[in-house]
Order: structure tokens, then sequence, then C-alpha cells
């Protein structure tokens, strides 16, 4: 609901005005639905992130992106690939986590099915950020893909 709110143009103006002044407030305040354990955030990634968020023009950007892509509702349905997803056929992998909050591991294993070159692996103890929760877990996953495909 945040970001829906922060894409709209009359409160995401106001939202934009907070202004997140550390990584640990960054940590706690953006990364609470995203990953299972906040403190496997990388501080770093979290400074490159508040840096980017600091340059001119970049709050005005996030609106209008966001205002893009979502209403009060959600996504908007014209940019949600729902059924066209299945009909790719290259080899796809996706890496999911097990305690994703914003899509449950279920509507990967739905895809994948479908899916004529898909593959699916789970990754235990990892929120919807997977690759911040368990980053070598990840990053031996798509090395194995890559290596096959």
């Amino acid at each position: 609901m945040f970001l829906r709110l922060w894409g709209n143009p009359i409160v995401g103006r106001l939202i934009s005005l907070m202004k997140i002044p550390d990584a640990e407030t960054l940590r706690n305040r953006a990364f609470a639905g995203l990953v299972a354990h906040r403190e496997r955030v990388p501080v770093e990634f979290l400074e490159v992130a508040l840096a980017g968020g600091a340059l001119p023009g970049t709050a005005l950007t996030t609106r209008t992106m966001l205002h893009a892509v979502t209403s009060l509702r959600g996504l908007r349905r014209g940019l949600w690939m729902g059924e066209d997803i299945v009909h790719l056929q290259v080899p796809t992998l996706f890496v999911w986590g097990d305690q994703d909050g914003q899509a449950r591991p279920s509507i990967g294993a739905g895809f994948s099915r479908r899916m004529p070159e898909a593959k699916l692996t789970i990754v235990d103890d990892a929120g919807h950020m997977p690759q911040l929760d368990q980053p070598k877990a990840v990053a031996t996953i798509v090395r194995s893909f890559l290596g096959k495909a």
C-alpha cells in the first residue's frame, strides 16, 4: 500500500518530503516487508540506496514511475504479465523466497509448471528479495542455471 500511495500525485509529494537520515532507518522502514531478515541487508547496499535517493530529480522520477505502474487498487492491470509469461520459449529461472510476503511461491510454481523451459527454485529463509537475504545461495542457483543455458 505504501508504494501505491507514493505513486499517487498528491500523497506522493508528501511522502517524497520525508527524508530517511541514515542506513539503519532505511533498513527498518523500507525492507521490513521485502526481506525475511532486515539485518542481512548489507550496509553498503543501503548507503548506495541513500546516495541514489539524494540525487536531484530522484523523488519526481520515483513518483512518476510508481504512478505509471500502480494505482490505489494495486498493480495496473495492463502491466500484469499474467498469462503472457507462460508463452516464453526461452530458459527461465524463477528464484523465490519461501517467506515472500509480496507474492507467494505458489505463484512462481504455477508459472513454471506451465512453461516449457522454466525452473523454480525456492530459497529457504528468504523474503521477496532473496538475493539480499541469501546472496550466496542465490548466486549459486543463478550460476548453475546459467551454466546449463
